[in-house]
């Protein structure tokens, strides 16, 4: 039967294959209840994805919002396997499909030229490089396609070198998956559909050089000494995998670490705020720590340094918007104004009309319950301070051009406290 045939063939490239086949299938099985999404699937079949993390109100209880995509978390705390598992994944039946085939088609040229120790060298290593670059550079994806550009790239060198496997695989083929490595490049950058380039361009490089080095005959040995022992490098590469000191997403997730003082949590959010501005959450929770330690008028600033980053986050705008008043009712000559000015600059003034709208639709919700306002000032209420901000909208003595602030293109550059 042709199955057995191919088998026979190429042996090991029919057990990835196989392989793929049987996570695929626990996938499925993993998401028959209906609470059991995709990526919670995967996570139980060992792979590595991008994790969650849902948030806290202003009281501190859990809620249901999802503050932040940290990014592969379980990786990050020492589980590296889950870079190789990834590349048995796959999406849908489709990708699954169209990958076994490229596999089947590809190891029925190399692996009869192939021992199987070789071979199963030069997956193993196709294997740790693909899963290793694709997380130090934040791309990760799931599938056997950066392994099938592994054997493409090998086979680019060998078509050079033997004619029967230049009948085999053939110019257009070598058309083709040039082709489609750059569609599937445009799909990305087009948004239609996210792909892990890297993995398929870290594998075309990895099989064009170990061609390179198994292959050429007049290569000076030299050369092949070092890329056998540049595969020590390896070790490194998974050391910053799960380490990628330069993310902001790494150090917020390491301010939840177990064990760590409040000092080390705070200085983990601030990093985090430094290097990567878009993670609200963490401008959320430096704002509150700072609240706490009774410093509400830095915590303001920082809400609004975030704000400004983020200015599609409501909980950056309800916090600000609930220091503003505070500042307000508690202070003979509140700093909101100013803050808005050294923050936003030349957008000062929608932003002023904006947080001060807010803080309006606050101060309206808690006249209700004067008592709770009262505990949220942490004192009485200043005398003769009534519940309105309208008289804290300054008016400039020069008038900006009008700015949205829920525009992005109104996003400035500014300095994080």
């Amino acid at each position: 039967m042709p199955v057995f045939r191919i088998f026979k063939q190429a042996p090991i490239s029919v057990c990835l294959i196989w392989t793929s086949c049987i996570l695929f299938v626990g996938v499925l099985y993993e998401m028959s209840p209906a609470e059991n999404g995709f990526n919670a699937a995967l996570h139980t079949w060992g792979a590595a994805i991008d994790t969650v993390r849902y948030g806290t109100d202003e009281t501190g209880m859990p809620s249901e919002e999802i503050v932040a995509t940290v990014g592969p978390t379980h990786v990050w705390d020492g589980e590296w396997w889950r870079l190789l598992v990834d590349n048995f994944h796959h999406v849908n039946l489709l990708h699954l499909t169209l990958n076994g085939i490229g596999m089947v088609i590809l190891g029925r040229i190399i692996e009869p030229r192939m021992s199987h120790t070789v071979y199963l060298l030069f997956i193993a290593g196709a294997f740790l490089t693909v899963g290793a670059f694709s997380a130090i550079t934040g791309e990760l994806g799931i599938g056997l396609s950066g392994i099938s550009y592994a054997l493409v790239g090998l086979l680019f060198v060998w078509r050079e070198r033997d004619e029967d496997v230049a009948e085999q695989f053939t110019y257009p083929m070598m058309i083709g998956a040039g082709v489609w490595l750059m569609v599937c490049q445009v799909l990305t950058y087009l948004d239609v559909i996210a792909i892990g380039n890297i993995a398929h361009y870290t594998g075309f490089v990895y099989g064009w050089m170990w061609g390179q080095a198994y292959l050429e005959k007049q290569q000076k040995l030299i050369f092949r000494f070092l890329f056998g022992v540049g595969h020590l490098f390896l070790i490194p590469a998974f050391w910053f995998a799960m380490n990628p000191f330069w993310s902001g997403a790494w150090h917020y997730h390491q301010a939840f670490e177990a064990g760590i003082s409040r000092r080390q949590h705070l200085e983990r959010l601030q990093t985090a705020c430094l290097r990567d501005p878009t993670l609200s959450d963490a401008w959320w929770r430096v704002s509150r720590i700072y609240e706490k330690n009774n410093d509400r008028r830095l915590a303001m600033k920082i809400a609004m340094e975030g704000l400004k980053h983020n200015r599609g986050s409501q909980k950056l705008l309800d916090r600000t918007a609930l220091l503003w008043t505070v500042d307000a009712l508690r202070s003979q000559k509140p700093i909101g104004p100013t803050f808005v000015q050294q923050v936003f600059g030349k957008e000062a003034e929608p932003w002023t009309a904006k947080i001060s709208k807010q803080a309006n639709e606050d101060i309206q919700r808690m006249s209700w319950d004067p008592d709770r306002l009262v505990e949220l000032m942490g004192q009485s209420i200043m005398p003769g301070r009534e519940l309105s901000l309208e008289n804290l909208e300054k008016t400039p003595k020069e008038r900006q051009p009008s700015v949205d602030p829920d525009s992005p293109d109104s996003a400035r550059e500014g300095e994080i406290f």
